[in-house]
């Protein structure tokens, strides 16, 4: 067997690792827009507006600081079904988009239901200039398209920190660039966001929700 095939439990590695859950950030919000199909807008009070087309899988932003928007809570956010407008300008792959809210998100931490020791391959490249840690990802896309390995003997390979590695790995798994070869994943349950009017709109943001 090829040694970066292995996993860790080949090199005796055993430990708990963080995680973190994408209902608690805006992750979420452009994950359920996605597996709908739904166009939906994400907005703050004084922090930008984020529209995911869910339906042909772009996103537009109008957003100061990206890293911030993205580790907020999720409750932080007014989120409402509206019309994809072809008039909108500037749009780019939604892949990015759940990289980035990912990269942020995760804080060194592994998204929920990915483990250090998946065996993972990169099916896709993703946009890297586009995207934090630019130098890091190209090296665990190209390590992992040629010789898919463990998440944890990846860190050892490439001499990145854990922390690092799982930000990327968790980026990658939600932007939908990675398959798992020791396992089958666990598909999560998105629901569609509601369409509301203009009483719930308001009932919503009393509740601050």
């Amino acid at each position: 067997m090829n040694p970066v095939q292995r996993t860790d439990m080949d090199i005796g590695v055993r430990r708990e690792t963080p995680h973190f859950n994408p209902e608690d950030h805006v992750l979420h919000h452009i994950q359920r827009a996605v597996a709908n199909r739904q166009t939906v807008e994400v907005a703050l009070d004084d922090g930008g507006t984020l529209k995911v087309f869910g339906g042909e899988g772009t996103f537009a932003a109008d957003i100061d600081d990206m890293a911030t928007f993205c580790t907020l809570p999720a409750s932080y956010f007014r989120v409402k079904v509206v019309s994809a407008d072809d008039g909108d300008g500037g749009r780019h792959d939604v892949a990015e988009l759940l990289w980035q809210a990912a990269y942020h998100a995760s804080q060194g931490r592994l998204v929920k239901d990915c483990y250090h020791y998946d065996v993972v391959e990169f099916v896709r490249w993703p946009n890297v200039t586009r995207l934090p840690a630019a130098d890091q990802a190209i090296r665990l896309a190209a390590l992992l398209s040629r010789h898919p390995t463990s998440i944890i003997l990846a860190s050892h390979v490439l001499d990145i920190a854990a922390p690092d590695i799982y930000r990327l790995y968790s980026a990658a798994h939600c932007a939908g660039l990675t398959r798992l070869l020791n396992r089958e994943p666990e598909a999560p349950v998105l629901r569609p966001h509601a369409k509301r009017n203009v009483f719930s709109l308001i009932l919503q943001r009393l509740a601050g929700r």
